[in-house]
């Protein structure tokens, strides 16, 4: 017995999908599995986590910031020449 895992990402909250698996021996003789479905839940239960802020690009008069999370998120850099930002959005 051979386990086999995919995930499945860029999924739309509270949304229902259907699906099936489908797996093939070395002799190409392949099965499918019959139609199953799932929901995804409607509410985000965690902030995203940001990682690997960096910057990048840096002249006179621009710069590029970088950074990644743990899952699809909107993004927007507050900055400003103080600790009252403006907001940019990218």
């Amino acid at each position: 017995m051979t386990s086999h895992t995919v995930t499945l990402t860029g999924l739309k909250l509270g949304t229902t999908y259907d699906f099936d698996v489908v797996s093939a021996n070395a002799g190409a003789m392949s099965a499918t599995s019959g139609n199953s479905t799932f929901m995804t839940t409607s509410v985000v239960s965690s902030p995203p986590v940001i990682t690997n802020v960096a910057t990048a690009n840096l002249t006179s008069t621009s710069m590029t910031v970088t950074w990644t999370t743990d899952q699809p998120s909107s993004s927007l850099v507050n900055y400003g020449t103080t600790t009252a930002m403006a907001l940019l959005r990218p």
